[in-house]
């Protein structure tokens, strides 16, 4: 069993999933299910067969950061940018907000790492103010005095 895929601007069908438009679908279809995963890999796989699709490198970039990887997602968008062409408003756009997902995590997780070694230092105060005081040490040249045993009665 084969899966057609249809050109309807020209009515040609063909078998050829390895077409961008092919790869696009499956990444737009399994995008507007919700399905990541999926789009993620249909979109990685158009960016690869298709080195200089900005659209696929742009949508790629999308669900990345959509999936938490900012890193890789800022390297697509850019590669998207970079290439230019007709999508360049859209890809540069895509850039500026995948940006600006990158910084506000960024100084989400500073503010939360300033917060915990706030938290940690209050913990070790607290725990030195509740803790029993040391003996002092006993002062040079002197012996530390010693407890007399009780007397027997």
């Amino acid at each position: 069993y084969e899966i057609y895929q249809c050109d309807w601007s020209s009515d040609v069908c063909s078998s050829d999933l390895t077409s961008l438009s092919a790869m696009m679908g499956r990444g737009n279809t399994a995008y507007a299910l919700k399905d990541l995963a999926t789009a993620e890999s249909a979109f990685r796989d158009a960016a690869r067969a298709h080195p200089d699709s900005a659209a696929s490198l742009n949508n790629l970039a999308s669900v990345l950061a959509e999936r938490g990887n900012l890193a890789e997602a800022l390297a697509a968008a850019e590669r998207a940018v970079a290439l230019g062409g007709p999508l360049l408003k859209q890809t540069a756009e895509t850039l500026a907000e995948i940006r600006e997902k990158a910084d506000t995590a960024a100084r989400e997780m500073a503010e939360r790492q300033a917060a915990e070694q706030t938290a940690a230092e209050a913990g070790r105060a607290a725990a030195e103010a509740a803790a029993p005081a040391k003996p002092s040490p006993p002062q040079a040249g002197k012996p530390p005095a010693r407890k007399r045993k009780p007397a027997p009665i």
